[in-house]
């Protein structure tokens, strides 16, 4: 019963605890007083509302509740905002697996055990398999390579710089996955943390990362094994970045985005300033989005792609794999072609080969993967390794040599196309081993020579400049000219010649340095040429640098000093000195008269600097006794 006075409306509730029922309740409320609506008196009594409860133990399958208490009055009456930073999920990661420590314990027996980890490969495998939110209704563990992801997730552990002196994990995953997307976008979206590529065939799921390999590519390929020619592709200079801005989500601003950028002055001077923008999923350290950045550069850098069809046996390596190819138009050398026969050791090639001890001889075998040996000697066409192969080649298989002084080309494949001919189309990117330790420690390791072939020409220096510079030196005031210029590729030498005022091209010793220096400079106008000079001793044409004002000594040389003449047998010698501050000096100029005052001189010989002396011989009794003359 309600009964009282009030000024605005006036809610109640009742909690009635009902019988239980087969169909249900119907419930009835009633007013015991009539309604007195007037000017007065506002009583119109209503059911706002009735809310069925229902009492019973819940466990809240698959969800994380959190209650937090306060006091309203600390936030001024306003609902707060609360953020949680959570683990997220307990997966399935390896057996020998401390997530903790990231350390994996001895050899791995393929079993897993729940645990929660961060590391990119097993949150992977997780979501592939998983039947509430992942794929695992539709894909087995079976299908899914396990044990590449095994080396796949210590590579992602593997400990790398932080750029702050210390050491952390190359690769973590920290994300929220909130709502429902295409599967296949959300696995390469994970697999691109780890720079993989993810491919579905013969009803297998197929994982492989871009990573350090210590073994020999998977497949091999020559002009003997493919139809037709290789045919290779680059992009345009604009895709060749030099500086990359990486977006990430950065712990110490609430996880709000945030940009990390990398830039390479060696690519910048190469293909010009090119930027690229990323932004990468997962990614909660500077460091780490950083490391991604440089492989954006150190990838893109290398943009000479390959194209090429060959029979069957092209469904053999898989996207993803490493290939290796030799292809003799451009390496300058036969180094590929067919197994003609196998004895243990000997292998007989279908061609004699410039192979030596060291060398390492590549063969496709039986099992569909390639396996190198040490060569041990060499005799015409037949090859003897340092260990035998295991399996032993066939007959007909595929071979490449790989050497220290040309090294094979290798492609990681992109895509492999079915022509439904008989044949298959493999499209390949370049796979350079040398720039992990570029992109991780910073590391510069030069690249081995694919090709033998020698440049048909020398590119010519550019840019160059010509300045001067004023120094003091034993109380002389000495001015130089300074001329310099960029490295050129492949260049070992430098050519160089000056010259002032329109006059004669003077030239310099050759040198491997990319600037010269020209003491004791007179005022006047200066032009520099320079040519390179390459390892095959092909010169590059001139550059020729811009006419440039400099200001030096004025007037004419200080004349010699000393100047005296001593008889020889049929001859005399005339010598002189130079006077201080004459370093500049190019030759002296002698001059002779028949007459006894010295004029109408005639030349007679010029002697180049720093030379103060010359003889005459073979001078009679009649010749005047004064004729030298400067």
């Amino acid at each position: 019963t309600v009964d009282g006075i009030a000024n605005t409306g006036y809610e109640r509730s009742y909690r009635i605890d009902l019988p239980r029922a087969n169909s249900g309740w119907q419930i009835r409320v009633r007013r015991l007083t009539e309604n007195k609506n007037n000017n007065k008196t506002a009583d119109v009594s209503r059911i706002e509302s009735i809310t069925e409860i229902v009492d019973a133990k819940l466990r809240y399958p698959n969800t994380a509740l959190l209650f937090v208490q306060f006091d309203s009055t600390l936030f001024d009456g306003r609902t707060p905002t609360v953020t949680v930073k959570a683990k997220g999920l307990v997966i399935r990661v390896p057996s020998n697996y401390d997530p903790v420590e990231r350390t994996y314990s001895g050899s791995w027996d393929g079993t897993f055990k729940w645990a929660w980890s961060n590391n990119p490969a097993w949150i992977f495998y997780d979501l592939v398999l998983n039947k509430r939110y992942g794929l695992g209704k539709r894909i087995s563990s079976d299908q899914v390579d396990k044990w590449t992801l095994y080396q796949i997730g210590q590579y992602c552990d593997a400990p790398v710089s932080d750029g702050a002196g210390g050491k952390e994990a190359r690769y973590l995953c920290d994300l929220y996955i909130s709502q429902r997307t295409d599967a296949w976008t959300v696995l390469m979206d994970l697999a691109n943390i780890f720079r993989g590529m993810i491919s579905w065939s013969n009803n297998l799921l197929s994982v492989d990362a871009d990573m350090p390999r210590e073994m020999d590519p998977d497949f091999v390929f020559n002009k003997s094994n493919i139809v037709g020619s290789f045919t290779f592709s680059s992009t345009s200079e604009r895709t060749n970045y030099s500086a990359a801005i990486v977006t990430y989500s950065n712990p110490q601003n609430n996880y709000q985005d945030d940009q990390a950028s990398v830039y390479s002055q060696e690519v910048a001077d190469r293909f010009g300033f090119n930027t690229i923008e990323l932004s990468r999923i997962g990614c909660t350290r500077e460091s780490e989005a950083q490391r991604h950045g440089a492989y954006a550069i150190e990838t893109n850098r290398d943009d000479n792609g390959v194209e090429f069809k060959t029979g069957m046996e092209g469904r053999i390596p898989r996207v993803g794999k490493v290939i290796g190819i030799n292809n003799a138009p451009m390496a300058g050398r036969q180094n590929g072609g067919r197994v003609a026969a196998v004895s243990g050791k000997r292998i007989t090639l279908d061609r004699a080969v410039a192979a030596k001890a060291g060398d390492t001889l590549i063969i496709n075998l039986p099992d569909g993967k390639s396996q190198g040996r040490k060569v041990h000697s060499v005799q015409d066409r037949i090859v003897t390794v340092e260990q035998e192969y295991n399996p032993a080649p066939q007959a007909e298989a595929g071979w490449i040599l790989d050497q220290s002084d040309l090294a094979i080309q290798q492609f990681r494949v992109k895509r492999v196309v079915n022509n439904n001919d008989g044949t298959v189309t493999i499209n390949g990117l370049p796979y350079n081993p040398n720039k992990f330790p570029r992109v991780d420690d910073g590391a510069v390791i030069e690249d081995r020579p694919v090709t033998v072939v020698p440049p048909r020409g020398q590119e010519a220096p550019d840019d160059i400049t010509i300045s001067s510079l004023y120094r003091v030196s034993q109380g002389i005031g000495i001015t130089t000219l300074v001329a310099t210029w960029s490295p050129v590729k492949n260049a070992i030498a430098y050519e160089m010649q000056w010259r002032q005022n329109n006059g004669d091209w003077i030239n310099l010793p050759r040198t491997g340095n990319t600037r010269f220096e020209v003491d004791g400079i007179y005022t006047g106008r200066y032009v520099v040429r320079v040519r390179a000079i390459n390892a095959q001793d092909i010169a590059s044409v001139w550059e020729i640098s811009k006419e440039t004002e400099l200001t030096g000594k004025s007037g004419a040389p200080l004349p010699p000093l000393a100047l005296a003449t001593r008889s020889l047998v049929h001859g005399v010698q005339v010598s002189w000195e130079f006077p201080t501050g004459s370093g500049d000096t190019l030759r002296t100029e002698l001059q002779y008269s028949k007459n006894q005052d010295g004029s109408a001189p005639m030349p007679l010989s010029d002697v180049a600097y720093p030379g103060k002396s010359y003889q005459q011989m073979g001078r009679s009794r009649e010749m005047p006794a004064e004729w030298p003359e400067f």
